[in-house]
């Protein structure tokens, strides 16, 4: 063990976690609707972000470092300047609570994953809905993009994982194989695999 890094968030548990692309910061997502933002190395707290309104499930930082995206129960998604330690804008569109949020690689795009069984895909710059996806049964607990910005791959609950095309937008699979909910996917740094893990107890590797 490293380091601990406490704070006062009255005993609530933190759900995400995530390091900036640089590993020098460490945000903290908690169930008291709060975000932590702390300097690795020194162990100190820099920022307390607040403004959701319920738990926050997910957190994801752009590929440049710039931006924060957090992913609430509240069925919103807050993009923070991590710099400035400031609000930049509040997305809402999601019907139900928003459970994963996925930069694209050139941080053009967003991706959100909700319990209102849809994703959806956001323009990062303009805070706009590009698309809703929609065709699944259950909810959709996490997505990931590839490194080569070619797909994306979402974990759902009735066990699938639907693989869209991101030049058009298209579903090119739904992936079966797991025998209970998919919780969560990622690729592989090279793009050419992605591995799903699920309430099964098994996890998986897709080429």
């Amino acid at each position: 063990l490293l380091k601990t890094l406490r704070n006062d968030n009255n005993g609530s548990p933190f759900n995400a976690v995530a390091f900036s692309p640089n590993g020098r910061l460490l945000a903290a997502g908690s169930w008291d609707k709060t975000i932590k933002l702390w300097k690795v190395k020194q162990g100190k707290l820099l920022h307390t972000f607040t403004g959701h309104k319920d738990a926050v499930w997910s957190l994801a930082f752009s590929h440049n470092g710039k931006l924060l995206a957090s992913a609430s129960y509240d069925k919103t998604i807050k993009l923070w300047d991590v710099s400035k330690g400031q609000l930049r804008r509040t997305l809402k569109r999601h019907q139900d609570s928003v459970f994963a949020v996925a930069f694209s690689p050139d941080d053009n795009r967003l991706a959100s994953a909700s319990h209102d069984k849809t994703f959806k895909l956001w323009n990062v710059k303009q805070g706009k809905s590009l698309l809703t996806l929609t065709g699944y049964k259950q909810v959709v607990f996490s997505v990931a993009f590839s490194g080569d910005n070619q797909f994306l791959a979402t974990a759902n609950d009735d066990a699938t994982i639907f693989l869209w095309g991101m030049n058009n937008n298209q579903l090119l699979g739904i992936l079966k194989g797991h025998k209970d909910s998919v919780l969560s996917v990622a690729f592989s740094p090279d793009g050419q695999h992605f591995a799903s893990s699920s309430g099964d107890k098994t996890i998986k590797l897709w080429k």
